[in-house]
């Protein structure tokens, strides 16, 4: 263990004399003179202040890039630099580039006043905009497809789960599951960042955010070094507009459904030029409804006829009640730094039942010689708090920041089950004498903590560079306890009672760097995460330790084409590790036929994606093509088998594999006949064995 803590701890020195070393070279030298470039950008028909301009201050000799700034609210603008050998490039979306250089101004000592200076719109540039902002578009950036959203899918009463729903390659089912090319569990980011109100596939916090409020999805099927290694699925990024109106505003959400399912939610947002204060609050009632059949045989051992069926037919309904609040804060400091602070709570009541009945027959499922009809009942309880705090700096460079996080999550879920067994023979009389009643009480914790350093910065020679570190904290403890009636009393069976505890950390660093010569792109990256997981059972008992340092490279080349299309090629390395319950030492009843056992031997996945995609537009479309390949090593997998611990039960344990291969072909295309007709749609072919 010392040795890869070691090995870590060294990693952080690297990143942290890194970061340092670029913070000095955004300080001035000591003995150098500072000038401040000064002035104001004003539209040259309305003579009105223009806020968000793009000043940059490019070198005399060479036109290369030094510092750059944006206009105040006033079209104000101020950058510091030590040489006046330099001229002003001045840019705004729809309007004319200016440039002016030290001759159009005034000095006084070391203030170099530039005055007005006017800017007129690009009318030709201006018509191709509101044409993109009308119309929603889909891109292929190196790393990511990138769909905008215009003002064809944005509705006055729309949230984020609309939008997605006419995202090409993206599949939110009835219930509000979102999936990526049919795998679930899909990361879903707020701007680039984990977010308190969304997390993995959560349809509810995707219903607080007005669809008005979307700028983009962007859809990353391979992620590169900067985000977390764990998972398969990818990530869905949600870009809010950056650019929202001072004041009060709000909306208004309800839901209506069949099977029941109710829902209403408020938000509410205050902005001005310090502060923007948000907050909202949602109940939801949902009910889910179903049924199943399962037929099962089993052979003699040299499979030469049937010796036993035993087929299942299960009714079930759920109703799950959340209610939710949340209240945050962007704080603007100045221009180049803001502070965000969030806070959240849910609670959440449920109820379940179901009821199964088991058919057993012996060689033929005409000689039925056991019936037992099983009714469950479970109401559960869930009390969910949530913290988030940010702060980000820009620099002098916009597009150079540094981001850290801070984030706190708490959950306590309480499930309380009762089941009732009654049996009959063949001829449905019943066998009172063999009634069966048990009592399931489960308490569980779940506390996490992450902390987490982002460094983006644009480089000479059109490249950029990133950098960061991450590390988190989680803790679940499981108290579960199984009691059955035995004589009119209820007895603890200790076979399946006990508690767990599961602690993992993770420590990560990450460095990416990309370039772009001509129609040639590529990226790449390294992700250093090291992990330390122990679990083990209370009472005493002996914890299992598992700790190791991975490395997890990211590698992405494109091309451009001249006309409208390209291709791109990218590989990953991804890990994903065992759940909480795959590691639980003990028995976990479902009835008394299935019992699952966790396995603390059991290893993490570790997986190698490939894509390779190409993509072309048009006036009135796109169109992409995509295939992918994933070599899964340590496979886990859920096995059944007949324990002779437990005659008569079939026993569920997840269990490490050699290998997987999933290969696949997936084409996204979308296209505009008339203004007000457009079709868009995705088809996913794929194929695994191991």
């Amino acid at each position: 263990m010392l040795r890869p803590l070691l090995a870590f701890l060294l990693l952080l020195g690297s990143y942290l004399c890194l970061h340092s070393q670029v913070n000095d070279l955004s300080n001035t030298s000591a003995g150098q003179i500072q000038y401040t470039l000064t002035g104001a950008i004003i539209d040259g028909l309305s003579s009105q202040p223009i806020e968000f301009a793009t000043v940059s201050v490019l070198n005399l000799t060479d036109s290369t890039l030094i510092t750059g700034t944006s206009t105040d609210k006033e079209g104000v603008f101020s950058i510091k630099t030590t040489t006046l050998k330099v001229f002003l490039k001045i840019e705004f979306i729809s309007y004319e580039t200016v440039f002016a250089d030290k001759f159009e101004s005034t000095a006084t000592g070391n203030i170099v006043n530039f005055g007005t200076i006017s800017i007129l719109p690009n009318v030709s540039l201006l018509e191709g905009v509101e044409v993109k902002t009308e119309k929603s578009t889909l891109m292929m950036n190196l790393d990511r497809k990138v769909f905008h959203v215009g003002k064809d899918l944005v509705s006055s009463g729309g949230t984020a789960e609309d939008i997605l729903r006419n995202v090409p390659g993206i599949w939110v089912d009835i219930d509000g599951k979102v999936t990526l090319r049919s795998i679930g569990n899909v990361r879903i980011l707020l701007d680039g960042q984990p977010n308190l109100f969304i997390g993995q596939s959560n349809s509810s916090g995707l219903r607080q955010i007005p669809a008005s409020h979307i700028e983009k999805i962007e859809i990353i099927s391979n992620p590169s070094a900067r985000y977390e290694a764990e998972g398969l699925a990818g990530i869905i990024n949600i870009v809010l507009k950056k650019k929202g109106k001072e004041g009060l505003n709000g909306s208004f959400n309800s839901n209506i459904g069949l099977p029941e399912n109710l829902g209403v939610g408020v938000n509410l947002n205050y902005k001005n030029e310090k502060v923007n204060l948000f907050g909202s609050t949602n109940a939801w009632t949902i009910t889910k409804n179903g049924n199943a059949y399962y037929r099962n045989r089993f052979f003699s051992e040299n499979r030469a006829d049937s010796i036993y069926f035993s087929d299942l037919d299960r009714t079930h309904s759920y109703n799950v009640q959340p209610l939710g609040l949340r209240l945050g804060a962007d704080y603007f400091l100045n221009k180049k730094n803001t502070l965000t602070g969030a806070f959240s709570i849910r609670n959440g009541k449920s109820v379940s039942n179901a009821d199964l009945t088991y058919t057993d027959s012996y060689r033929s499922r005409a000689n039925i010689f056991l019936i037992t009809k099983r009714s469950e009942e479970e109401n559960g309880t869930d009390i969910n708090l949530n913290g988030f705090l940010r702060h980000r700096i820009t620099f002098n460079n916009r597009d150079q920041s540094l981001t850290t996080d801070f984030s706190y999550e708490s959950d306590r879920d309480t499930k309380n089950s009762n089941y009732v067994e009654h049996y009959f023979d063949g001829n449905l009389n019943s066998i009172d004498s063999a009634d069966y009643l048990q009592r399931v009480r489960n308490h569980s914790n779940y506390e996490q903590a992450i902390v987490k350093s982002d460094f983006m910065s644009p480089l000479p020679g059109n490249a950029n560079f990133e950098s960061g570190f991450q590390s988190s904290f989680r803790r679940i403890t499981d108290d579960y306890e199984v009691a059955e009636m035995i004589n009119n009393v209820m007895e603890v069976d200790s076979n399946f009672t006990n508690d767990f505890e599961y602690r993992e950390v993770i420590n990560a660093l990450y460095a990416d760097f990309g370039k772009k010569i001509r129609q040639f792109s590529f990226q790449i990256g390294l992700r250093a995460e090291y992990s330390n997981v122990t679990s083990g059972l209370g009472k005493g008992s002996p914890p299992k330790v598992n700790d190791y340092l991975d490395l997890f490279p990211s590698t992405f080349i494109g091309y451009d084409f001249k006309s409208n299309n390209g291709i791109q090629l990218s590989y990953s390395r991804r890990i994903v590790r065992p759940t909480f319950l795959d590691l639980t030492p003990f028995f976990t009843l479902r009835d008394r036929r299935n019992i699952w056992r966790g396995n603390p031997d059991i290893l993490p996945e570790y997986i190698h994606a490939f894509e390779l995609g190409y993509i072309n537009y048009w006036e009135r479309g796109t169109f992409s093509v995509i295939g992918y390949f994933h070599r899964t090593k340590n496979v886990i997998k859920r096995l059944q088998r007949v324990d002779p611990l437990f005659p008569g039960s079939t026993i569920t344990q997840a269990e490490n594999l050699d290998f997987k291969r999933n290969f696949g072909l997936e084409t996204v295309y979308t296209l505009t006949l008339l203004d007000w007709l457009k079709f868009n749609g995705d088809v996913n072919l794929f194929h695994t064995y191991s």
